[in-house]
């Protein structure tokens, strides 16, 4: 079972999670929004998360897009 810190540890300095170059996130919080799939964190389960439905989503769309391409998510 890979567990959410072990999938973003090269994303994680200082207890915050690398959205960008500019937006961090501390990693309490990230870990939080997705604890429902903290035991399988892959691309598809973190962004039915990330979707609030409606239209809305919580932000996270473009930073799961680029961890999916780098394959840091499957």
């Amino acid at each position: 079972m890979i567990m959410i810190k072990e999938v973003f540890k090269d994303i994680i300095k200082c207890g915050q999670v690398i959205i960008s170059p500019f937006v961090v996130v501390p990693y309490e919080k990230f870990e939080y929004i997705f604890d429902n799939v903290k035991d399988n964190p892959t691309y598809k389960n973190m962004i039915d998360i990330n979707d609030l439905g409606n239209g809305k989503e919580r932000g996270y769309r473009d930073f799961l897009e680029q961890c999916k391409e780098k394959g840091i998510l499957t």
